[in-house]
């Protein structure tokens, strides 16, 4: 993509009411994102924080995305990987995520913007491989260290991964890749970045990330305009995932929940991890 494409919509939009419309910008890549502050009470947050550091299904990530989760991720997995991992999750997943029922702020996220999206003869769902539900959303907490926790990435390159060939998810490439984060716990750092940069398929292969996308080393966004967003905890953000982006250094618990989404056709928006 250009630099003048990005341009017309390199930019964030900081508001304290929640506003479908926006969401669908970014969903519609006219927006690069949109925070909605204290979109969750702080009781909820601590209650989720407290279930989450708890939950004996949480696992541990190592690598260059170190940190606990609960739920499971696409990334890096065959078809038979994901599923079985989307089945032994999933219930455990929902427990937390919907502690609070039809009052969860997640799920009031998820019905609202389903609810907009209908007027409009727009699906929204979790994505399906083969007849089998995927799960969605994961709950997770970064605790890399160095100058970011969560290193420069594109999600983009995850759904393009040979191994998934057949997952509807790809379908999003056609569109715009976005994800979703409910923060619920971080200190005065941890921020969002986000970069002004799509890489294209060449970039990927000339920095080897062309299957995981990423990590991206400090050349690739050298020149590139950058956006530091401050995310606390309560806050609501969904953003273009096929830019560059990552999660600076944090010296205390940064946990969100979140879901990677998209359109896949004109009809439907799906949702997966």
């Amino acid at each position: 993509m250009r630099a003048d494409s990005i341009d017309s919509f390199f930019r964030v939009e900081d508001r304290l009411e929640y506003d479908d419309d926006l969401v669908r910008s970014v969903l519609d890549g006219a927006l690069a994102a949109v925070v909605f502050r204290k979109y969750a009470p702080t009781e909820e947050c601590e209650e989720l924080l407290a279930s989450f550091l708890t939950n004996p299904s949480t696992r541990v990530r190592h690598g260059d995305a170190t940190g606990r989760y609960l739920g499971t991720f696409h990334w890096r997995k065959t078809k038979e990987d994901y599923l079985a991992d989307s089945d032994a999750i999933v219930d455990a997943v929902d427990a937390i995520v919907g502690r609070f029922g039809g009052a969860s702020s997640w799920r009031k996220f998820e019905e609202s913007l389903r609810q907009n999206l209908a007027r409009d003869g727009v699906t929204l769902r979790r994505a399906t491989w083969d007849g089998s539900e995927v799960a969605s959303p994961l709950v997770r907490a970064w605790d890399g260290v160095g100058e970011y926790s969560l290193i420069p990435h594109d999600d983009l390159a995850q759904i393009l991964d040979e191994r998934q060939r057949g997952f509807e998810a790809q379908d999003v490439a056609s569109y715009t890749s976005c994800a979703a984060n409910l923060c619920f716990a971080n200190g005065s750092d941890g921020n969002l970045v986000l970069w002004d940069y799509i890489p294209t398929r060449e970039d990927r292969v000339a920095f080897g990330t062309e299957l995981e996308g990423g990590p991206y080393p400090p050349s690739a966004v050298q020149g590139h305009k950058r956006i530091d967003v401050r995310i606390g905890p309560g806050d609501l953000y969904i953003f273009n995932g096929a830019l560059v982006h990552a999660v600076g250094a944090t010296r205390e618990q940064r946990a969100t929940i979140s879901t990677l989404l998209g359109f896949s056709s004109r009809s439907t928006v799906l949702l997966w991890t």
